[in-house]
């Protein structure tokens, strides 16, 4: 087996603590990985393991195991979670690569630690802040462009229009719905009707979560641009799903008649 080596990040949050919420003890681990000095694309099955120790000492807590674990370019990000270990001790944390340690083992820095001292009385309001700039009068007048034309800029604070006026008419914005399973790239371009140049265009989650947001948040756009295709002007876009889980996508184009 080729050398693995693993460069590694700790990235740690830290949740301030109140009577209210419970404390987080979860922290951010980035870390990249190269085998004979390349990057690693792919899964990997990684595990974490936390020791009172530099080297031999004893492991202390539960072994983290993130199984399959996606790696792109070499980069990786994973949430970890030592509960009730991290309370002082200097702590060293082990990662495993397909049960390969790769040492030596990094010392934990006192950021996790500094959790459990977020508790305590609050301190006096600090000096009140500069004023802001002032806001907009009123209210925002409602006029705009006219119909078959195009906003192209806002100015003066909000309370003058740009208009494109060279005759756009017939918007239409069609689109291509497409199912993307996990770790998969994928092109696709939208064509605009017959003698109808293409204004944009993008892609859009169909799965989404209860507050509009989308639910997976794996894709990732390698590309998004206007093209030619077939005789027509269209939208083209390269996509990449970085994860294991399917993914369900619109991609789109807006197109007008001139």
């Amino acid at each position: 087996m080729r050398p693995v080596s693993i460069a590694l990040v700790l990235l740690f949050a830290c949740v301030p603590a109140s009577a209210q919420v419970a404390q987080s003890t979860a922290f951010t681990y980035q870390g990249q990985l190269r085998q004979a000095g390349v990057p690693v694309n792919g899964a990997r099955n990684l595990a974490f393991a936390l020791f009172d120790a530099a080297s031999g000492g004893t492991q202390v807590g539960t072994t983290v195991e993130a199984a399959a674990w996606p790696i792109v370019d070499g980069l990786f990000t994973v949430d970890l979670s030592f509960s009730g270990q991290l309370t002082g001790q200097q702590r060293w944390l082990e990662v495993r690569v397909e049960g390969q340690p790769m040492l030596p083992r990094q010392p934990i820095t006192a950021a996790p630690v500094a959790q459990f001292a977020l508790v305590g009385a609050a301190g006096p309001p600090g000096p009140q802040g500069p004023a802001g700039i002032a806001g907009f009068p009123g209210s925002m007048p409602s006029v705009g462009c006219g119909p078959g034309d195009a906003l192209r800029e806002i100015n003066s604070g909000g309370f003058g229009f740009a208009c494109e006026t060279s005759g756009l008419q017939g918007w239409t914005r069609p689109s291509a719905d497409l199912s993307m399973p996990g770790g998969t790239r994928w092109t696709q371009i939208v064509r605009c009707p017959a003698d109808a140049v293409v204004l944009g265009g993008g892609v859009e989650a169909l799965d989404r979560r209860e507050s509009g947001f989308p639910r997976y948040t794996t894709l990732r756009i390698l590309e998004s641009f206007p093209t030619f295709d077939g005789g027509r002007w269209a939208w083209q876009v390269g996509l990449y799903n970085t994860d294991g889980v399917s993914i369900r996508l619109r991609a789109f184009a807006v197109c007008a008649l001139t």
